[in-house]
């Protein structure tokens, strides 16, 4: 009889055991699951909206009107703010040109990842920190500064959008101008001419100042300076309209 409830017993406790293990591996195997998936998700919201900047870049070029692209947001929040801004100073000749660009931002946010779009770069945001994903028309050598900008203005009813499926996002050029230089004249050797860019607000700051001075520019305080021949910066305004 001992060694029947012993039999018993034992299986119980193998049984148990299975079970137990089971469960784990199950419930392991269905977080990792949800972590690919949303890495994918992620991973997938990046590419459109890095092609959207692309789009977007072809309308500040002139080469259309307008562009549009698809995001798919699977739970996640599209939406347009007009926090991000910058400040741009041009010295030349004993002539200064300063202009504050308000140029907003499109971002993309799903659980603690944000992808942004701002000034025609892309940036990913998560774990506190930020990281580059397409660089922006910004360039600092001996011979020419470029400063070229995208701003983003939402439309009255668009400005945020959070849905399972996918939307459209249409940008409009609504006005384009050309801050420096303000006359057709050439801009010559023989003065340097000093282009100061700094970053007023922006969630990517510390990727700002690694892209800007890894390509040039000299951070003096809260500044980046090029020192060069010749300097160029333009700005264009996009209406920007998310389309469920």
């Amino acid at each position: 009889m001992s060694r029947g409830v012993s039999n018993v017993v034992g299986f119980v406790l193998v049984f148990a055991v299975v079970v137990v293990s089971i469960g784990a591996l199950y419930g392991s195997g269905i977080g990792s699951l949800e972590g690919v998936r949303d890495a994918e998700q992620v991973n997938n919201a990046e590419r459109a909206v890095a092609a959207l900047a692309q789009n977007f870049e072809a309308v500040h070029r002139g080469r259309a009107p307008g562009r549009a692209g698809e995001v798919r947001l699977n739970g996640g929040t599209l939406s347009i703010n007009e926090t991000t801004g910058f400040r741009v100073t041009v010295a030349h000749d004993g002539d200064v040109v300063t202009e504050d660009v308000g140029v907003g931002a499109l971002v993309y946010r799903y659980d603690d990842t944000a992808i942004r779009y701002e000034a025609g770069a892309v940036f990913r945001q998560a774990d506190g920190g930020s990281v580059l994903v397409r660089r922006p028309a910004f360039e600092c050598s001996d011979d020419r500064a470029l400063v070229s900008t995208v701003s983003v203005r939402p439309t009255a009813d668009t400005a945020s959008v959070t849905s399972d499926g996918t939307v459209v996002v249409v940008g409009r050029r609504a006005e384009a101008s050309t801050v420096f230089p303000r006359t057709s004249t050439a801009q010559t050797d023989d003065e340097d001419t000093v282009v100061r860019f700094e970053v007023a607000s922006s969630a990517n700051r510390d990727a700002w100042d690694r892209y800007l001075t890894d390509n040039g520019w000299v951070r003096s305080g809260d500044r980046y300076e090029c020192t060069t021949a010749r300097a160029f910066v333009r700005r264009t305004v996009l209406s920007v309209a998310i389309r469920v």
